[in-house]
């Protein structure tokens, strides 16, 4: 079993009677990328990229679409700097690996471990300080650069030892997104369901019990996700 099966089962079998198949079908979709985005925040993927920025013979300087240049998934940057300079970035970490940078043949970064971390936390300020309009950012043009960054997963990037996490999750956003929707009073409510680990009876008498018991268990799921290991995350190039 993977996620897409978890997806395609309550796409086939809804936990709730429904009358609107289209409704639901968004529904489902909403879930989806509400489960990837809250996943991809707590553990997100790690990818390298190197691009050249184009030549402008009137400005020092150049904007770049991050969408479009860097990645349409892109979450928040790691590294983002000229090529020329990236050994600045690991010389507290990798000092025996240098002179393979300078030479353009780039270091595998999973040597770096938590380092990443702290190179994070040292450049997304300067970094931020660079982009406008929330998906343009401005560099030097015509120079190559180095772009080390968070993006979020795919349904088929969910690992076997996350699918239990994804089909909890997925369960917990569908039933509060079906609460909330109009599906919910258009099918006179959600009579009863058992999710993963939690087994809920939907016929409360108020809203705010079913929401505070659902908020909660999620809450807890996340809370127990592994720390990030980079290692397992770096895409190769």
């Amino acid at each position: 079993m993977n996620a897409q099966d978890i997806v395609n089962y309550y796409l086939n079998n809804p936990p709730f009677e429904i009358t609107n198949k289209i409704k639901y079908t968004q529904l489902i979709n909403q879930t989806l990328n509400q489960t990837l985005l809250e996943l991809s925040e707590n553990e997100p993927i790690v990818e390298e990229k190197v691009f050249t920025t184009p030549k402008n013979n009137t400005n020092k300087y150049v904007l770049i679409d991050i969408y479009n240049t860097i990645d349409e998934r892109f979450m928040s940057f790691i590294i983002l700097t000229p090529t020329s300079t990236l050994p600045t970035y690991l010389i507290p970490y990798l000092p025996s690996n240098i002179s393979t940078l300078n030479s353009g043949s780039y270091v595998d970064l999973v040597a770096l471990g938590d380092g990443l971390k702290i190179i994070q936390d040292l450049t997304t300020t300067h970094i931020q300080k660079l982009i406008f309009e929330g998906r343009k950012i401005k560099l030097l043009q015509n120079t190559k650069y180095y772009c080390l960054y968070n993006r979020y997963k795919t349904l088929t990037e969910i690992t076997q030892k996350e699918l239990s996490t994804f089909q909890q999750l997925f369960e917990i956003n569908l039933l509060l997104n079906a609460y909330q929707s109009s599906i919910f009073t258009a099918e006179q409510g959600i009579r009863s369901v058992s999710i993963s680990g939690l087994s809920v009876s939907l016929n409360v008498p108020t809203t705010e019990s079913l929401t505070k018991t659902l908020t909660l268990k999620k809450q807890q799921i996340l809370s127990q996700q592994a720390l990030v290991d980079y290692s397992d995350l770096i895409g190769h190039w």
